[in-house]
């Protein structure tokens, strides 16, 4: 329980539970566990504390505010025991579908957006497009049936008094708002997802969860409300045809789930990835949802990473650059008021995470690109000191986590992604160590070799024959942390 976390309605802090842990431990697991037996969630636990955070411009404009729901404590206690048994038992029985990365543990933007990515370059390398439609649920959480929600529990698995639990759970909710010291009468909350709740994202996946069910040609890719649908072919006569076909499909499951699809201009995109030979070959495509045809672009934002349509990530680099550069000069403004030891555990929990964010897809990065973002670490360098821990270049700090990754892989420890299949070599002679090498994937062409299941591969062949048959994690990790890896 994190102690820093804002008291609920009850204005009881995490502290005070966590300092008498001893003394309330007792009280708290037979509330639990009555809660659970009698199927009953308390009633004074279902409200929730809307403060408005302010996030810029004119402070008169609701527009320009944030709203974050804080619950009791007490609540988050019981609903995180309950959240560890349902997510224990959906994951262990594999319900969810194997391409919603939201909310799982093991699972991250960062696999989502890598997924979508090897997938692309892996039909560039075919000499295929890739046409790549990206949905905008309209205050997606804020508006969840809990009639629907209720009415899918039962084929999860949920039912009798696990279902009237989860039904007392959602229902008869109420908010209120707490702005510069004034609280607002309570309201009534008839759907949505409980926010700043521990069990609210997870009933969220389970709500949206059987969208790909629905599709007949796409693919799919979710992170939680962030849905992206993919398809490729050789000329965008089919991805047209074959994306329309699936579009329909999706509005019908939206309207039956009462979710609503924003597409405003800037919201919901769609994008046609190729290698640029391929592209200038193309006609634009016409893809329509509920008869509005969804914008066109050469980019997009996706989690984070702003995916151009020839895979370059210039856009990308360039975003980058200038947050990171911006935040560099702050730095250097602050540098003489603080240690180098300071100095630099800001660079590395404020800077570093801008630059190495989503790091698989860097790999495709040209030379100009690479450069660009070494200079950022260079200029950190110089402002930290002499005497800093970034010795290495952004490159190869970059190459020491994809091999990590590929251990992961190997060994079933991290996430396993459909388009990445890893194999041991094996020509029948049983010497150690080509058995230790993995199989180079064949590609034709520089789009393919850039793909994380072909990059993955060369590095982790270009360790040692004894890192690459470690089995310890950690040992492999220190090893790697220490090899030095040549040029690219």
């Amino acid at each position: 329980m994190r102690i820093s976390k804002a008291a609920g309605p009850d204005n009881l802090p995490a502290s005070l539970l966590k300092d008498a842990s001893e003394e309330l431990a007792l009280p708290l697991c037979i509330l639990v566990n009555m809660s659970f037996e009698y199927g009953t969630f308390p009633n004074a636990e279902k409200c929730g504390k809307v403060i408005p955070i302010y996030k810029s411009e004119d402070r008169a404009s609701f527009d320009n505010y944030r709203p974050i729901s804080v619950l009791n404590t007490v609540s988050k206690v019981i609903e995180r025991i309950a959240h560890q048994q349902i997510t224990d038992y959906l994951e262990r029985n594999q319900l969810l579908c194997p391409q919603q990365f939201g909310f799982r543990r093991g699972k991250c933007t960062q696999h989502a957006v890598t997924y979508l990515n090897e997938h692309i370059r892996q039909n560039m390398d075919k000499s295929r497009c890739t046409g790549v439609v990206y949905l905008d649920l309209r205050k997606a959480f804020d508006t969840v049936s809990h009639a629907c929600l209720l009415n899918k529990l039962p084929y999860y698995g949920i039912r009798n008094i696990e279902l009237l639990w989860m039904k007392d759970y959602l229902l008869n909710r109420s908010q209120f708002v707490y702005f510069n010291q004034v609280k607002s009468d309570e309201k009534h909350v008839s759907c949505g997802v409980p926010q700043g709740s521990i069990l609210g994202p997870l009933l969220f996946v389970l709500q949206i969860n059987d969208l790909y069910l629905s599709l007949k040609k796409c693919n799919i890719i979710m992170y939680a409300d962030d849905t992206v649908l993919y398809y490729s072919a050789n000329g965008t006569d089919e991805i047209q045809r074959s994306i329309n076909s699936d579009i329909e499909r999706v509005s019908q499951w939206l309207d039956s789930n009462k979710l609503i699809v924003n597409l405003k201009k800037g919201k919901t995109e769609f994008v046609l990835y190729g290698t640029p030979q391929k592209l200038a070959r193309q006609q634009d495509c016409s893809i329509m949802m509920n008869g509005t045809s969804i914008n066109q672009v050469k980019e997009c934002e996706y989690l984070g990473i702003i995916m151009d349509n020839h895979l370059t990530l210039s856009s990308q680099v360039s975003k980058v650059y200038k947050r990171v550069s911006s935040r560099l000069s702050q730095l250097s403004r602050i540098r003489s008021n603080i240690s180098p030891y300071v100095a630099e555990r800001i660079y590395r929990t404020m800077i570093y995470p801008i630059m190495f964010y989503c790091y698989p897809v860097y790999l495709g990065l040209s030379n100009t690109a690479n450069s660009k973002i070494q200079r950022l670490q260079d200029r950190a360098a110089r402002i930290i000191g002499p005497k800093n821990c970034l010795h290495d270049d952004c490159v190869t700090s970059r190459k020491r986590c994809v091999v990590m990754d590929v251990f992961k892989s190997l060994h079933s420890i991290g996430p396993n992604f459909p388009h990445v299949n890893f194999q041991r070599f094996n020509h029948g002679i049983n010497t150690r160590s080509n058995n230790s090498r993995l199989i180079v994937p064949k590609v034709k062409t520089e789009a393919g070799r850039k793909s994380f299941s072909v990059q993955g591969v060369l590095l982790f062949n270009s360790l040692s024959e004894e890192i690459r048959n470690e089995n310890s994690y950690i040992n492999f990790k220190r090893k790697v942390e220490s090899f030095n890896f040549s040029s690219p």
